[in-house]
């Protein structure tokens, strides 16, 4: 006998196992919403998928999918002409409530996306409840409504969406800007709704060319985590029983014992990252070791000072190399 069980949110409670049927490929679909904000073109969360052999796809009277959206797609790459459901007598409305609130409970979507779905979904019921007064609606949008209406509408998309109600309002200015690489990006989960709300209220930066650049810096930053990843498994970075690790203050402190020729030696790059770590070479180790036989200069309380009064809020690494290392470009 098939699970009825793969359903745990509040909206279906009341629906019972829903009704076996077979039903032809060609009468399913997406909740018209899924499309619209393109959630089909990402990896399907879990939430939406058929969690077990025994499961099968559940769909509503009207032909949209519910979950076992995984099963639909590959029926189709099959070629297959119909699959089993369990059939559900709800309408549009019910199951979008359904995606958003299944999809909150362990952020199977993110907020902007859970955003753009509430969005639908209250718009939907005012345009319902508004129905008397069709002024309210005009084509550019719900730009009559009151303030009162407004501050009502964006608590209730908060509360549908579970995020806040500042989420909401940037998420209302991100979407007017009509900016598609930003939505895009927040759509696949790249940026944050922070980043994309402050690079579009900045008047010295084209969002579009920070997005470029944030992306550069993404791949710079995967590539040194790939590398480093990729030498910590097939090297032990140092001899059995040599440090590999050094503390930054200790590290400060040691720089005006080197000689100066030393010193001229040690070159610096700058890459973004959110990685707080310093990555050295081992030869400029070895200078950092040599060099603790000296004394003067700073000592380590010193330096913690000198570190928190230069430190920025922008976390980077710093590739120290001396002659004949490698270092990324």
């Amino acid at each position: 006998m098939e699970s009825t069980t793969q359903f745990v949110p509040s909206v279906l409670a009341g629906w019972g196992p829903g009704q076996r049927v077979v039903r032809d490929l060609e009468e399913l679909h997406y909740h018209p919403s899924w499309e619209t904000h393109r959630l089909n073109e990402l990896d399907i969360p879990s939430i939406f998928r058929c969690m077990g052999p025994d499961q099968i796809p559940a769909v509503t009277t009207l032909g949209t999918l519910l979950n076992g959206l995984d099963v639909f797609e590959g029926a189709l790459r099959a070629g297959e002409k119909s699959i089993a459901c369990l059939e559900y007598d709800l309408t549009d409305a019910q199951v979008l409530e359904w995606i958003i609130e299944a999809s909150a409970r362990q952020t199977y979507l993110k907020d902007f996306n859970r955003i753009v779905l509430a969005l639908d979904l209250i718009d939907e019921q005012l345009k319902t409840a508004a129905t008397a007064n069709q002024r309210t609606r005009t084509k550019e949008g719900w730009t009559r409504l009151s303030e009162a209406q407004r501050v009502h509408r964006n608590e209730k998309i908060a509360e549908k969406a579970h995020t806040g109600i500042v989420n909401v309002k940037k998420c209302r200015f991100i979407l007017a800007s009509k900016n598609k690489e930003l939505v895009d990006a927040l759509r696949r989960d790249e940026i944050s709704i922070n980043r994309a709300y402050a690079w579009l209220k900045s008047k010295s930066k084209n969002p579009s060319q920070e997005l470029a650049i944030f992306r550069l810096g993404k791949e710079a930053e995967n590539s040194i985590e790939a590398a480093v990843n990729n030498i910590a498994a097939t090297h032990s970075g140092c001899d059995q029983g040599q440090e590999t690790t050094i503390g930054l203050p200790e590290f400060i402190a040691t720089l005006p014992g080197l000689e100066s020729e030393r010193l001229q030696q040690i070159e610096m790059r700058v890459i973004e990252t959110d990685l707080p770590v310093i990555f050295i070479s081992r030869q400029l180790l070895k200078f950092v070791r040599d060099s603790r036989a000296h004394k003067g200069g700073f000592n380590g309380d010193d330096a913690s000072e000198l570190v928190a009064r230069n430190s920025h809020p922008r976390q980077e690494v710093l590739g120290f190399s001396g002659p004949g290392s490698h270092h990324p470009e």
